[in-house]
């Protein structure tokens, strides 16, 4: 279970990292045109474009990775809640 919170905490990470950098893009496409600097030569709007669409199809799988690893670690907590349950009813019985 300690690997999925790992897991989950990496994608976090990554998430809000690409989702930065696609703001970025983002911003740069809007401004492309409204001042002619060396840097906007370099990186042609096609170029920014597909950069940021890009990075919005990895933040759609970060988000999927994401939803699989609480779906995970919910199983996993579901799978320790019915083994405690067993244990408890086990020692119920023995009890008696």
């Amino acid at each position: 279970m300690d690997q999925v919170v790992e897991e989950v905490e990496n994608v976090k990470k990554e998430f809000e990292e690409t989702y930065k950098q696609t703001q970025q893009h983002i911003k740069s496409i809007h401004e492309y045109g409204k001042s002619r600097l060396i840097s906007e030569e370099k990186s042609s709007l096609s170029r920014l474009n597909g950069v940021a669409q890009d990075g919005m199809n990895f933040l759609q799988s970060l988000q999927f990775k994401y939803k699989y690893f609480c779906m995970s670690d919910n199983m996993i907590r579901c799978i320790k809640d019915e083994d405690d349950k067993v244990l408890m009813e086990d020692a119920h019985i023995r009890q008696r």
